[in-house]
Formats: structure tokens, sequence, C-alpha cells
């Protein structure tokens, strides 16, 4: 109603704000506690999968081929290739971290934060093919997003806190591939180092739709732009 007052709060109407923001307050910190305990269950389930890997890894070593069957020193081959491999994608993987980090810790990237665009990283190449999709969670921690003709999916992880001192980080793949790569360094980026990250599906890539037949489509360093 035009020219009318809001009524001052009563005694009792400031109680119970005082109240409601405590229990906001209270709902926030229980959900960070477990976000916070649901990452160090994580972290210990990780840590004892590997160390599971390497007592495996140990026990197929110390086996004495002499007592075995062709199929059987066969079968061990192919165990301690399979172990190699693992070994060599968790060494990929903590490097890429490791330069990504050593990247924005570096003094003259502290501007990114004032800038309009995010903080890019490089990597890559990964070889995947046009139009696949990952298996399994493939979908897991990302949405799409309408950018001019075509829907993107882009992932996310961290909340992006605005009085935070770190820029936003998007990484950008080495030739036109699919976010999945990211995943694991995404979370620990996040999870570990407090980084809000975004990591977008190139257009014909992963989730991302294809482009059409007469659509000219320029895979550059600009082209997520719009979407970010």
């Amino acid at each position: 109603m035009a020219g009318s007052q809001l009524s001052p709060l009563t005694p009792r109407g400031r109680e119970l704000l005082k109240l409601q923001q405590v229990e906001r307050i209270r709902e926030r910190l229980e959900r960070e506690l477990k976000q916070a305990t649901d990452r160090e269950n994580e972290i210990k389930r990780r840590a004892a999968r590997l160390d599971t890997l390497e007592a495996d890894k140990a026990a197929l070593e110390g086996l004495d081929e002499s007592a075995m069957t062709d199929q059987v020193k066969i079968l061990k081959k192919s165990m301690l290739s399979l172990h190699a491999h693992v070994d060599s994608r968790l060494d990929f993987m903590q490097n890429s971290l490791d330069q990504i980090l050593d990247l924005l810790q570096r003094p003259g990237f502290r501007l990114a934060a004032q800038s309009p665009l995010p903080l890019m990283a490089m990597s890559g190449p990964f070889p995947v093919q046009a139009g696949t999709q990952p298996s399994g969670k493939g979908r897991d921690f990302g949405r799409y997003v309408r950018a001019g003709a075509h829907r993107w999916f882009v992932r996310e992880t961290g909340k992006g806190n605005a009085a935070s001192q770190q820029p936003p980080v998007v990484l950008l793949h080495g030739v036109p591939t699919q976010s999945y790569s990211f995943r694991v360094v995404m979370k620990q980026l996040s999870d570990n180092h407090g980084y809000h990250c975004f990591a977008p599906d190139w257009i014909g890539f992963g989730f991302t739709e294809k482009p059409q037949p007469k659509y000219d489509f320029a895979y550059t360093g600009e082209c997520p732009t719009p979407v970010l």
C-alpha cells in the first residue's frame, strides 16, 4: 500500500530472527563438515587402494617363475604391464597437477583475478576421437551451457568464493577433446587448493553437441570464451 511503513520488529520478532540466522549458520557448518569428512574418507579410500595395488605388484614381482607354466608366465607379465600402465597414468596426473599449481603460483598470474576472463591453462594432447563419450559416470559435476548455436557441456568444481584471492581456472585441451581427461586434476585443485575450476567439452567432442555439417567452426583457444 502506498505510503505505508514497515512496523519495527518486536523483541520477540528480533529473537526469532536471530534464532533463524543461527540455524542457517549451523546448517551451513554441518554441510561443510560433512563435505570435509567425505573428502577425508575419499582420500583414505584412494590411499588404501594405492597401497593394495603396490602390495599386489610386489607380490607378483616376487613370484618364482621356475615353477610356472607358460600361460601363468604370460598372465604375470600382463598383470605387471597393467600395473606399469596404472603407475604411468598416476605419474602423468601428478605431473599435470604440479605444472598447473606451479603456473598458478607465479606472481605474474595474480593479475588474472582482476581480468574479465579467467585464467586458462593448456594441457594435452589426448587421443580422443570426435563424437566419443566417456563411459560410467562421465557427466559427474558437469552441466550444459547455451552459447551461440550450441549447448556446451562444462565440468565445474569448487564453489568460487568472491572473497578468495585465487583466480578461477579454466582447463583447456591441447587438441579438441573432452573435459573427462581433467576430472581428477580438477577435484584435486578444488578440494586441496581451493580453486574454482572449469573444463569444457569442445564442440563435437564428449557431451557437447556436434556441429551442423554446414557450420564453420575453428578449434581455437577463443572458442570457449562465450561459454565462460
